[in-house]
């Protein structure tokens, strides 16, 4: 019973209040210490840093007393420029404390180089997967006569054909030129003696007829640096053949680096026995 009466004296109950009040005391004070401490109270809004470089990135995080960090720069996206940020976290918007560091996305210096795939005698469709398997982007697609329907004959970037495979940037835009048949229609087949391959080519497509097999007299011929140098000195059909050929036809081409193999006629090539065979094949057609 003292025990009972003890719990609702008055001096237990003064007691009692005022530990509960040195307790909610202490507690306030290391709340407001703590925070003093750690700035809690003191948030920033994060600022969108999409689309900077990273020395606007620097400058704009600088000024709201923020750090920044790269936490990815392999992948490129298209949608922005060299060393441009397009991730961020915390988000734009999110409330941190001073000194936070912003992780960031951001494009690599360059963008990547891909090799153009082997497309040429390819079916449109066939070079359709390859280029968008590359990160192309598949532009025009337009006709010529040639005796393959519906494969590749020519590849077009920024209106300059590309020979070979060379290397370009991911998400260029490639126009395609594909064989739409032989034609009914004839056409002279040009004197080619004389000249470079891409001057052959050129006079070929001026008439509407194809480059076919390329041969070259010396193996030393085939390096680019000598390719350049090397002229016609032979070719079927024959120029001026008589009826002249469909457009479309493909023009075999002999190229030597010999320049006193070159003909220097316009009507007739020096004539041997590879000569006289490929004369006698295409007049038997």
């Amino acid at each position: 019973m003292k025990a009972l009466r003890f719990l609702f004296s008055k001096t237990f109950l003064a007691n009692l209040m005022l530990g509960t009040t040195a307790l909610l005391l202490i507690f306030f004070l290391l709340r407001w210490s703590l925070d003093s401490y750690t700035f809690h109270d003191k948030q920033i809004e994060v600022p969108s840093l999409i689309g900077l470089d990273l020395e606007e990135t620097q400058v704009v995080t600088a000024e709201q007393k923020l750090n920044w960090e790269v936490l990815d720069s392999s992948e490129y996206n298209y949608a922005f420029g060299d060393s441009e940020v397009w991730d961020q976290y915390p988000r734009a918007g999110s409330r941190v404390k001073e000194g936070r560091a912003i992780k960031l996305t951001v494009n690599p210096v360059r963008e990547p180089m891909i090799q153009l795939p082997d497309l040429i005698e390819k079916t449109v469709r066939r070079a359709t997967y390859d280029l968008q398997t590359k990160g192309s982007v598949l532009g025009e697609i337009s006709y010529v006569p040639y005796i393959g329907k519906d494969v590749v004959v020519r590849v077009i970037s920024d209106g300059e054909e590309l020979i070979g495979r060379p290397f370009f940037t991911k998400g260029s835009v490639i126009d395609l030129v594909l064989g739409g048949g032989l034609s009914e229609q004839t056409t002279e087949v040009p004197f080619l003696g004389g000249l470079d391959l891409k001057t052959t080519k050129e006079r070929l497509r001026s008439v509407s007829l194809n480059i076919g097999l390329v041969s070259w007299e010396e193996s030393s011929m085939e390096t680019s640096m000598d390719s350049s140098k090397a002229r016609v000195h032979q070719q079927n059909p024959l120029a001026r053949l008589p009826g002249g050929v469909r457009l479309g036809t493909d023009v075999d081409i002999w190229l030597s680096w010999d320049s006193t193999k070159w003909p220097i006629d316009t009507l007739v090539f020096p004539m041997n026995d590879t000569t006289q065979i490929l004369m006698d094949s295409t007049h038997a057609e």
